[in-house]
């Protein structure tokens, strides 16, 4: 599974760390792992999920079990919001 960012979304970072993201006159809110997460997307097209699942455990020492199935539903709910594209059947 690959992902890309819409390049209509606009990206800010807070001084919290935390993230906002613009989309079609709307704001989403996001926590300061997905703005890690988005960081690494940005500027790229169809970046690979086992990638920064790899990048992700490793920074935090989680497991890439958990952080793939978090990273999923994350994704998941990015693409429903129209924020991102998801390519790709493998998960």
């Amino acid at each position: 599974m690959n992902i890309s960012i819409k390049p209509e979304v606009a990206f800010r970072e807070e001084a919290d760390g935390k993230g906002i993201l613009y989309f079609r006159n709307e704001v989403f809110k996001i926590n300061k792992t997905s703005v890690y997460i988005w960081e690494k997307l940005q500027g790229k097209e169809n970046t690979e999920v086992e990638e920064l699942v790899d990048i992700v455990a490793k920074k935090y020492n989680i497991s890439k079990a958990i952080v793939r199935q978090d990273m999923v539903k994350f994704f998941k709910k990015m693409e429903g919001q129209g924020l991102i594209v998801i390519g790709g059947i493998k998960i």
